[in-house]
């Protein structure tokens, strides 16, 4: 796959913003507790899924609605005490949602996104999320991971929230650095076997700017997050913080 490059309640609604970087993502209200689950593929109404998936979780964000509004929608990423609030939409189109946020507005801002081969449902043992790093309107889209490279701030803020449409996740932060585009596929979905999972952690680790003291292992779930970084090598630079579910 070509390298991506990313540049420099009754009822819930989302509701469209106007054209400022700070406010081009939807807002989603939290919805009524009652509200019919999100159903799997092959479910219907008359035949309901006999494992319904939550709708709700500590994102606050109302998954069914999301879905109705985009259907690329996959998930709902947070990070508590900054910006980073935004939906996620499961995409090969990766050129438009670069330039288009979630509502289809045409926006450098863009979506998060994730590729097509990631797997969600089963879940795969790696879910990676790409952002764009906005440096204008005070802390938009990714641009918050770069504050990761001080420790201080890691401690402050180790929990990520991440709902998608098959599960309601917590993770914290383990690892966090920088690399090049195309050094090594910190996105890769699947591993061949044990040792190849436990090659990609142990290389995540050693890579992190600092020891945060968390342990993971080939048992684990991971959430990959990756956005620009043109401190570290220019336009090749990357930033990727790394979580492990709780």
């Amino acid at each position: 796959m070509p390298a991506i490059v990313l540049p420099d309640p009754p009822t819930a609604t989302v509701i469209p913003t106007n054209e400022t970087a700070s406010e081009d993502q939807p807002t989603v209200k939290p919805a009524d507790s009652n509200m019919a689950p999100v159903l799997k593929p092959g479910a219907t109404e008359t035949q309901p899924d006999p494992n319904p998936q939550p709708v709700i979780g500590k994102t606050g964000a109302d998954l069914v609605t999301c879905k109705a509004a985009n259907d690329d929608f996959i998930a709902w990423l947070k990070i508590p005490g900054t910006k980073i609030n935004y939906p996620v939409v499961l995409t090969d189109n990766v050129d438009y949602y670069l330039t288009h946020t979630f509502t289809g507005k045409q926006s450098k801002v863009g979506t998060l996104f994730s590729l097509g081969r990631t797997d969600y449902e089963t879940p795969g043992q790696n879910i990676a999320v790409y952002g764009h790093h906005i440096t204008t309107g005070g802390g938009n889209m990714f641009q918050p991971l770069l504050s990761y490279k001080k420790q201080s701030f890691w401690e402050r803020h180790q929990t990520v929230y991440f709902d998608t449409l098959y599960d309601l996740g917590e993770y914290n932060v383990f690892a966090v650095f920088n690399m090049t585009l195309g050094e090594w596929d910190v996105a890769a979905a699947g591993f061949a076997d044990e040792l190849a999972f436990q090659a990609f952690l142990t290389r995540a680790q050693a890579a992190s700017l600092y020891d945060t003291g968390i342990i993971v292992d080939t048992q684990d779930h991971i959430l990959t997050l990756i956005t620009c970084d043109r401190s570290y090598h220019g336009k090749e630079g990357r930033f990727i913080v790394m979580a492990v579910k709780q």
